[in-house]
């Protein structure tokens, strides 16, 4: 699909995302500095590929609120490829390393704070997200079971 083909709310609803995701990449492909070995590595990566799933929820649902099941195991999937795609770049950088344990970390983070959203406001009869109500527009075919 061509990117111009895409509704343009949902360019705007990845922007964050796609933002976040290049300043990742910029910081990763950086030499460390100071303050990177200040944080504990495997936690920045937690909180930081986390924050990329939050991030690339809206992207992903179809509609906006609710927020179906299938949009949150896509943001996980999505920003733990992201961190493996990140870790390949590394292994060939002379001043960074790739670690399976920062994959890890980053799956971790995004698989957390997507569970933690759906913990948090899942209508769970319909695999939704929507503060508890069921969302009775879409389609039954379209619905996670």
């Amino acid at each position: 699909m061509k990117l111009s083909a895409l509704p343009k709310s949902r360019l705007l609803r990845a922007a964050p995302a796609l933002g976040y995701s290049a300043w990742v990449f910029y910081m990763g492909t950086r030499p460390a500095d100071s303050l990177s070995r200040q944080v504990n590595d495997k936690v920045a990566h937690l909180f930081g590929f986390g924050l990329l799933a939050l991030l690339l929820v809206p992207a992903l649902s179809r509609h906006g609120l609710p927020v179906r099941r299938t949009a949150l195991v896509g943001a996980a999937a999505l920003a733990t490829a992201v961190g493996g795609a990140l870790e390949i770049v590394q292994r060939f950088l002379p001043y960074r390393s790739a670690e399976l344990a920062d994959l890890v970390a980053d799956g971790a983070g995004a698989v957390l704070f997507c569970s933690l959203l759906y913990v948090v406001g899942v209508g769970r009869s319909a695999g939704s997200i929507d503060g508890g109500r069921v969302a009775s527009a879409a389609p039954a075919s379209d619905r996670d079971h």
